[in-house]
């Protein structure tokens, strides 16, 4: 009775739309919040009638310019697209978007894999049925020429290199929920291009698994995963996992979390996280109405009743 009644006199407390931004990596403080007042979010004030934009990946970044490949939540077609955002970089300015793919099924996480001077982009289209590597065509910009690498309704996938041995790691929901991604699979190959065999599944019960980046290689060779935390919540968070290959088997390592901040998302939501150069991009939920969204959430067990 009481949630009825407020779904009539109050607006929907959780609309909202993601956000995109930078920082510096060097202002991240693992496991806390008091990073937020260093990001610089974009300004994408012209574009909000169209759409909105996530799932942040740098593409080109030079000493005027940022590049990023993302997805456009696109009104006029009701799911996501695949774009390519040039930003300026002096005042985050977003000074242009272009289509890069376009499908009847949603598409997201634009993960990119540079090799042999060619660019490619392995894109979550879970609703497409498999997991497809796209080439950019330099001239037209345009993704072409799909290839299937794993025939299964992977999410987020992430591609990683040790020594002539490649590795995708990728969450299949058993459920169909989006927070069901308690189990990380992870396939082999000897070329980009497949094919991949399965050679193991990590279980994480608390629904820890789902990718939230590209991998990062450090200075040291280590890979470190970024993963989204979807304990609760979809993508609540960033955590940073290390993962160590040895005799044919991952081991996986915590090692620290990114957290949002009760100012971007309410303290919800930050489930991308990428690095070039000491340059972090982020994305973040922020709520249309946040005071609304706070009242929303402490009646929510009252409001389930």
């Amino acid at each position: 009775m009481i949630k009825q009644v407020l779904k009539k006199i109050l607006p929907d407390p959780y609309k909202g739309e993601y956000c995109v931004g930078f920082v510096d990596k060097k202002e991240i403080v693992p496991n806390s919040d008091s990073w937020y007042d260093k990001v610089k979010w974009i300004d994408v004030n012209r574009y909000k009638k169209e759409g909105w934009f996530a799932d942040p990946f740098f593409y080109e970044v030079t000493d005027t310019h940022i590049i990023l490949f993302a997805e456009e939540w696109f009104y006029e077609i009701n799911r996501g697209r695949l774009v390519k955002l040039t930003i300026r970089r002096k005042d985050y300015f977003l000074e242009k978007v272009d289509p890069i793919l376009t499908l009847d099924t949603h598409l997201s996480f634009p993960i990119i894999w540079k090799e042999d001077g060619k660019t490619y982009v392995y894109p979550e289209n879970e609703q497409g049925g498999a997991l497809k590597i796209y080439e950019l065509d330099s001239s037209t910009q345009q993704l072409v020429n799909p290839r299937v690498l794993i025939n299964e309704r992977l999410i987020d996938s992430q591609i990683a290199k040790i020594n002539n041995d490649y590795f995708i790691f990728g969450v299949i929901l058993t459920s169909g929920a989006w927070s069901d991604t308690r189990l990380l699979q992870i396939y082999k190959a000897d070329n980009l291009f497949g094919p991949f065999t399965h050679i193991q599944t990590i279980e994480n019960s608390n629904n820890q698994e789902r990718g939230a980046g590209d991998i990062i290689v450090t200075q040291r060779g280590t890979l470190l995963r970024p993963a989204q935390n979807c304990d609760g919540a979809y993508g609540k968070e960033t955590i940073i996992y290390e993962m160590n290959y040895d005799g044919g088997q991952f081991i996986e390592k915590e090692l620290y979390r990114i957290l949002p901040n009760e100012k971007m998302c309410n303290g919800e939501v930050l489930h991308t996280y990428n690095e070039y150069n000491g340059l972090c991009v982020i994305d973040g939920f922020q709520h249309e109405y946040p005071l609304i969204f706070k009242i929303a959430k402490r009646l929510r067990p009252n409001l389930q009743t």
